[in-house]
């Protein structure tokens, strides 16, 4: 079964303070809830090597606050962003369990040879073998692997925060000053990840794995911009594992709407940078 639902809402305030001010507010809160149940096939054979259920859960919530100022020649932006997003994720992925029946065939074949009685047959439901090594005798269910059930579960949470300011003089009929600059924070975090793997009654079993650590890179990215108008703008990109920093200036002469420059700041993208 496929599930994809979402629903949201969007609240837009816009005050006049006077004739030359006003205060906007856009509020935005998200939910969404995405799934694939009980499991899909992920491997595209008839045998059961590979399948998994998806199930996640999302919420994100944004909070913008400008104000804007006009009056003769000179104009005023300054704006303020906070946005929050969150995606709780559980997961049941399957692999490999056409070896399970093959396992329990086995045990029921080795009681009907006499080798074992049913209550000695070790090749039962309870066993587990996440190794697989397939070393030992045929009647030590260790040479056998079964499959490898699990529930994974893990949250996803994206912060960012923003501050972007621009103003704009006409200095002549022809000629307009406009600077501007941004300054961004975004967090990322990868947290409370468990991942328990059952045997076939679905009891958990431990099975450790190595542990998780992100380490920090750096990066740094720097592009300038030309245009027939004059127009010089920056950017400067910092990432450092799981958190970017931002600062973005521009100047511009011209006669051009501020519009198509907004647009591209407000995106949070570095544009043409290089690694370093």
């Amino acid at each position: 079964m496929a599930l994809v639902k979402s629903q949201g809402v969007v609240l837009n305030l816009n005050y006049r303070l006077n004739d030359s001010m006003r205060l906007i507010s856009i509020s935005d809160f998200d939910a969404s809830h995405y799934a694939l149940l009980p499991t899909i096939d992920c491997n595209g054979t008839p045998y059961a090597v590979c399948a998994i259920g998806y199930d996640s859960v999302s919420h994100s919530v944004n909070q913008d606050l400008r104000f804007d100022f006009s009056a003769d020649k000179t104009t005023l932006i300054v704006d303020a962003y906070y946005g929050l997003d969150n995606i709780v994720s559980r997961n049941t992925p399957h692999f490999y369990d056409f070896l399970n029946d093959e396992f329990l065939a086995l045990g029921n074949s080795l009681v009907s040879a006499g080798v074992f009685t049913p209550a000695t047959n070790p090749f039962t439901k309870s066993y587990w073998n996440p190794p697989g090594i397939g070393l030992l005798s045929q009647t030590n269910p260790a040479a056998f692997p079964t499959g490898l059930d699990a529930n994974q579960n893990y949250t996803q949470e994206h912060r960012s925060a923003a501050f972007y300011t621009e103003g704009s003089q006409e200095l002549t009929s022809t000629l307009k000053l406009t600077l501007g600059a941004r300054f961004t924070h975004d967090t990322f975090a990868y947290k409370d990840a468990l991942t328990t793997f059952d045997d076939l009654t679905s009891a958990a079993r431990a099975y450790p794995v190595s542990h998780y650590r992100d380490p920090a890179t750096g990066k740094f990215a720097f592009c300038y911009h030309i245009n027939v108008e004059g127009s010089y703008g920056g950017d400067y990109w910092l990432h450092t594992g799981p958190r970017t920093f931002g600062i973005e200036v521009f100047m511009k002469f011209g006669a051009s709407t501020h519009d198509d420059w907004t647009r591209r700041w407000l995106t949070g993208s570095p544009g043409n940078g290089a690694d370093l």
